[in-house]
């Protein structure tokens, strides 16, 4: 069942479902809208299971054409273990060809803060700034609490954090 206004707004004042830095007027009638942080990390070289990352700090950042990048939400969540999200980017964001739609899912217990992997899809640079609100979050709730909270590579994330697929148990040797 996906989360309404008025479920996540009680979620949020009983303190089970934690969101610091939420500005309540970005709570929406489905979904929660995230605001972009000042954490960047930009691909510089990638493998099949190794990236290294340029990592930068910034108030506003322009993404060029055919670029992609990883940023950060301001927000830090927490989820019980009966709440999952699925992040998707805005539409507003979309027309102008930024694509932050594989942002993907955030499983129940997760704690940390979103990091958006965001493309240019046009022509044209993209600027985007600090505090905008780029992306969004829908909440799940499952018909029960999870037999296996998450607590994987990305618990505790902060700032915009590249690829742990190295950690993967098919690529430890």
């Amino acid at each position: 069942m996906i989360l309404s206004d008025g479920t996540i707004r009680n979620l949020i004042d009983t303190n089970i479902l934690k969101i610091e830095g939420v500005n309540k007027i970005n709570i929406e009638c489905a979904s929660i809208d995230l605001t972009l942080g000042n954490s960047f990390a930009i691909p510089r070289f990638m493998s099949s299971a190794t990236c290294y990352y340029d990592d930068l700090k910034a108030s506003t950042f322009t993404i060029l054409p055919k670029q992609f990048i990883l940023a950060t939400t301001k927000e830090k969540i927490t989820l019980p273990t009966n709440i999952g999200g699925f992040v998707t980017g805005r539409s507003s964001i979309g027309r102008l060809g930024l694509f932050a739609e594989n942002s993907g899912w955030v499983d129940p217990a997760f704690c940390g803060e979103i990091t958006l992997e965001l493309f240019n899809g046009s022509d044209n640079p993209i600027t985007i700034k600090e505090g905008m609100r780029i992306a969004q979050i829908i909440l799940v709730q499952l018909d029960r609490d999870c037999n296996c909270p998450y607590n994987g590579k990305y618990q505790n994330q902060t700032g915009a954090t590249g690829s742990k697929l190295y950690l993967d148990k098919e690529n430890i040797k």
